[in-house]
């Protein structure tokens, strides 16, 4: 609905806390694997109403990339690239954002899935 891209592209916009990433693994549908990392204080995304986003999960200098919304999907492309990054928007209210991203490919004859999610707050 184009209402829900709308709202979407203006809640995401402002400097959210990234508090945890969340990384799982699947063979042929089966969990395998689970791991968390908590992100240190200070770590932030910042999304810029210009499409300009800044990632700094460290501390040091944030990483530029550009961004565009579009309903649940997230673009991200870092400055130089050409190729766009594809997160899918799992929950986005004022104060919670989850993103998330997978990988897809075969070993052997097995699929394995790797899905990654990153939680912030505001």
């Amino acid at each position: 609905k184009k209402d829900d891209v709308e709202n979407n592209n203006a809640k995401i916009v402002g400097k959210w806390n990234l508090k945890k990433e969340v990384d799982k693994e699947y063979k042929n549908g089966q969990l395998l694997d689970t791991d968390e990392y908590a992100y240190e204080a200070g770590a932030y995304v910042e999304f810029k109403s210009d499409g300009t986003l800044l990632w700094n999960e460290d501390g040091s200098d944030a990483e530029r990339y550009t961004y565009k919304v579009d309903g649940n999907k997230l673009s991200v492309m870092e400055d130089g690239d050409d190729d766009f990054e594809i997160f899918t928007i799992e929950e986005l209210t004022s104060s919670k954002l989850v993103i998330s991203e997978e990988d897809i490919y075969p070993i052997g004859d097995h699929q394995i899935k790797e899905v990654y999610q990153y939680f912030m707050e505001k």
